[in-house]
């Protein structure tokens, strides 16, 4: 298991190539393994490569069908593909298997903004945050929806909330940047513009 363990913790922090080989070598080990396959498929996912992402994802599932991460997985690895109703169907399978999946609520709800089911994204991600009410993406991600919907004031309590929770969360201040903009409150957007720009000085702000 550390391995893997290690795997997810290269993952997280970014190191892709790193978690890649140590879920390799796992894999190596014991070819069997569901929990490796699982964490290599996150890994791909990070690097964009989702053929591969969905083999391993596909056969960790194989191996052990009662892991939901690896459908929440699975399920980011559809969106990137552009298949937002099978995202939906496996973030909802992750949901079913564990009804406290924070961030496939959180996820599921972005696929539904997407979709322009503005009300059902609010609702999922609500459960998120009464599930973890710390959660800075799952504000990013109920301002978005509100944004979409029109509604600006709820959006900008939400990035604001992201921003509260995570001070280096870069598409929250660009998001309520563009929020103060429509409002045409342009000291706090340019603010907020300002500050995207020193955390990601490679963002496109426009």
């Amino acid at each position: 298991i550390n391995l893997a363990n290690r795997a997810q913790e290269y993952a997280t922090a970014g190191e892709y190539t790193a978690a890649i080989a140590a879920a390799s070598e796992a894999i190596r080990r014991d070819p069997a393994f569901a929990l490796a396959f699982n964490n290599r498929g996150a890994a791909y996912n990070g690097l964009g490569e989702y053929d591969k992402a969905l083999a391993d994802l596909n056969e960790s599932i194989a191996l052990n069908p009662d892991y939901p991460p690896a459908y929440a997985n699975r399920a980011n690895t559809y969106y990137h593909m552009g298949d937002i109703d099978r995202a939906i169907e496996e973030y909802s399978e992750a949901i079913r298997r564990d009804p406290k999946h924070t961030v496939a609520y959180s996820n599921r709800g972005a696929m539904y903004y997407r979709k322009g089911d503005y009300d059902r994204a609010i609702a999922d991600i609500s459960t998120a945050l009464m599930l973890d009410s710390g959660f800075a993406h799952g504000y990013f991600n109920r301002g978005m929806a509100h944004d979409f919907k029109g509604d600006i004031e709820h959006a900008i309590a939400d990035y604001s909330q992201a921003i509260r929770y995570d001070p280096t969360l870069v598409l929250a201040y660009l998001s309520r940047g563009h929020a103060y903009l429509h409002k045409r409150d342009y000291d706090r957007a340019i603010a907020d513009y300002t500050d995207t720009l020193r955390l990601d000085p490679r963002s496109a702000i426009a």
